[in-house]
């Protein structure tokens, strides 16, 4: 109860002192909310009625339209990689990080996402070059340096593949992918399904996302997660995320929760606070670890340059749950269109 207190407090901290309609929205600024009193053409054709059902029917799917493209934008501009993979524009991102971790280690790492979009397949085909991973969850690749969750994936592992698109629109997107892993000289192949799934219900966007994937020779991997959103007024959003993965190579489920608020301190500028804990099934049904991270995210004078910095407090069970902090520096460059999906909006 405290923790939720204390969580909503800070939250409403990173406000604008001129309030929300104070916030000036500059171009590709990842609008969190909606404008309930945004002028809406709800007239018909010269010589047609219009009944207040129709309106009200009008009405909704605007608002609709509207929450939902909030939601995309939010994780556009933090490069989440399910907004990445389903955007059809080429581009190219790169991620520069340095840690700062306890007993002053310093670590850094490189990644990037490259996708091209294929001429002559109407925006269907695309090539993938990707070190970022795809698999697991943005959830689990966070805590990969403490808990080792994810074993297989490390910074020297490149993914090189072909995914189609199946079927695209605004509440279903599905896709279809196989590729090549690549570990110094080890080279494995992967066949990979995904779907996302999107239900809106004002003021609530819900969304459940499925990955499967077949690597040799690690065996099946299923991934699941739902992902429900909240608006608040136009700066603000809330954000649950359960994340739960299976696999073939270890028989077990990890089980992962998190409550996110996001809130616009600017005009390009983004405050996020996550609270996380990580479960896991085998050898026993325990907690993993338990998390807290502050995301402070701007986009600077060049559309293509963002910067983020990332303090994070940690418990993992490996280390009796004692605190873990650390710090990360991030720096993203983008290359193509930035604002493409943006405009496209």
């Amino acid at each position: 109860m405290v923790i939720g207190v204390v969580f909503l407090l800070v939250l409403g901290w990173g406000a604008d002192s001129r309030g929300q309609d104070g916030l000036k929205q500059a171009p590709g600024m990842p609008h969190l909310g909606y404008d309930a009193d945004k002028n809406l053409d709800l007239t018909t054709a010269p010589g047609h009625s219009t009944n207040n059902l129709d309106m009200i029917e009008r009405l909704h799917a605007r608002v609709s339209r509207d929450l939902q493209r909030s939601v995309e934008r939010l994780d556009d501009f933090f490069g989440d990689e399910q907004s990445d993979m389903e955007s059809t524009e080429t581009r190219a991102r790169v991620r520069l990080g340095l840690t700062f971790s306890e007993q002053g280690k310093v670590s850094s790492r490189t990644d990037f996402r490259i996708k091209w979009s294929l001429p002559n397949a109407e925006r269907r085909l695309r090539l993938i070059l990707n070190t970022m991973g795809e698999d697991v969850s943005d959830e689990f690749e966070r805590i990969q340096d403490i808990t080792g969750l994810l074993d297989e994936e490390d910074d020297s592992d490149i993914e090189a593949g072909l995914r189609y698109t199946l079927r695209e629109t605004a509440d279903l997107n599905s896709q279809f992918g196989i590729g090549l892993r690549v570990h110094g000289s080890d080279v494995r192949p992967f066949i990979r399904h995904r779907i996302r799934m999107t239900f809106v219900s004002e003021p609530w966007v819900t969304r459940f996302m499925q990955k499967v994937r077949w690597l040799d020779p690690v065996g099946i991997e299923e991934t699941m997660r739902l992902t429900v959103d909240r608006a608040i007024g136009k700066t603000r959003l809330v954000r649950t995320v359960t994340t739960l993965r299976w696999a073939d190579d270890d028989d077990t489920w990890r089980l992962r929760q998190t409550l996110e608020g996001y809130t616009a301190i600017g005009s390009d500028r983004i405050l996020a606070l996550e609270l996380g804990i990580t479960f896991r099934e085998e050898p026993a049904r325990q907690i993993e670890q338990t998390d807290f991270t502050i995301r402070y995210r701007c986009r600077t004078s060049r559309d293509w340059l963002l910067i983020e910095v990332r303090p994070r407090a940690e418990f993992p069970e490996d280390r009796d749950y004692r605190l873990t902090p650390s710090i990360l520096f991030l720096t993203e460059i983008i290359l193509g269109d930035a604002r493409a999906e943006l405009r496209r909006w």
